[in-house]
């Protein structure tokens, strides 16, 4: 049997075990009368149209309607929960093929709003995907490098991203600058900041943060000649700092990647909860995401 064909079946046999454990999950979550979150903030990367239509026909079909994060933003101000339920949207990154994802967009009418890595849209590729490249180590290795990397100090964190870059060439992963205006256009899209560079902000300086998160808004403000608001922070990684410093920089609210529950008349600002739907999930594990089933059990 070739390699590449046990790595097919291994990761078909995961796969398939990973919807059987969610199928199962959210049997038990419906058995258990578990109620519907009255919120959901669900947010993505690079989905395939069919993940990201399978999420939101979910969606609409539990009854929820789809608002911009600048009307969540208004919810706030008002403190005072709906009565139906609804969803927030956000893809994180800049990936050129959510220009993909407009179709369903338009047709549902779903808002969304893109958090950006100005550098990638610059340069072309995420810093990640440099690491991701070296297909000849095996996945726990590369994710061990990922995670290496990020807690660098600034310093050897860009110097290490500049290696790599000159170390090998990909193939352009992340929006143009132009297709990022166009899509700026959009009547269902915002686009939000994701720093510079998708640095880890929590241990480095005040000054390399404030520099990744003030160039970002201003570069993208000046592309797409309108404001950005809203932040999500890189990796999801924070703290009070963090919440400090985004706020400080002019930011109106920073989304996080904790899943819990929102409360309307609890959540702060600048830790916004998500839940993230991975573009390789079968259908079943992007239901018991964004249900939250997944976690219910996961984290017990």
């Amino acid at each position: 049997m070739s390699l590449n064909i046990f790595k097919s079946i291994k990761h078909a046999s995961f796969s398939f075990f990973k919807e059987a454990i969610s199928l199962t999950f959210l049997a038990v979550k419906k058995i258990l009368n578990n109620n519907n979150d009255k919120i959901l903030s669900v947010y993505f990367h690079n989905p395939s149209p069919e993940i990201f239509e399978s999420a939101i026909r979910y969606m609409a079909g539990k009854s929820y309607s789809f608002l911009s994060v600048s009307s969540f933003e208004k919810i706030l101000n008002n403190a005072t929960t709906p009565d139906s339920p609804f969803a927030i949207i956000t893809i994180d990154d800049g990936f050129r093929d959510n220009i993909g994802l407009l179709e369903v967009i338009n047709r549902y009418g779903v808002p969304v709003t893109i958090f950006v890595t100005s550098s990638s849209i610059e340069e072309g590729n995420f810093w990640f995907e440099y690491v991701i490249a070296s297909r000849d180590k095996p996945s726990a290795v590369l994710f061990d490098e990922i995670v290496r990397i990020k807690r660098m100090p600034a310093e050897d964190y860009y110097s290490r991203i500049s290696e790599l870059k000159r170390s090998r060439r990909l193939e352009r992963s992340a929006l143009t600058i132009e297709e990022l205006v166009n899509i700026s256009r959009e009547e269902y899209i915002t686009i939000g900041s994701h720093s510079v560079s998708h640095i880890s902000l929590p241990g480095k300086s005040v000054e390399v943060q404030r520099k990744e998160l003030t160039e970002s808004k201003k570069i993208l403000e000046y592309w797409t000649r309108k404001e950005v608001d809203y932040f999500s922070y890189p990796s999801g990684d924070f703290g009070e700092e963090q919440r400090r410093i985004v706020r400080e920089c002019g930011y109106r609210l920073a989304f996080s990647t904790e899943t819990k529950p929102i409360d309307i008349e609890k959540v702060d600002r600048f830790s916004i909860p998500k839940r993230c739907v991975n573009d390789d999930a079968g259908y079943f594990e992007t239901l018991a995401k964004i249900s939250g089933a997944w976690d219910y059990f996961m984290k017990r």
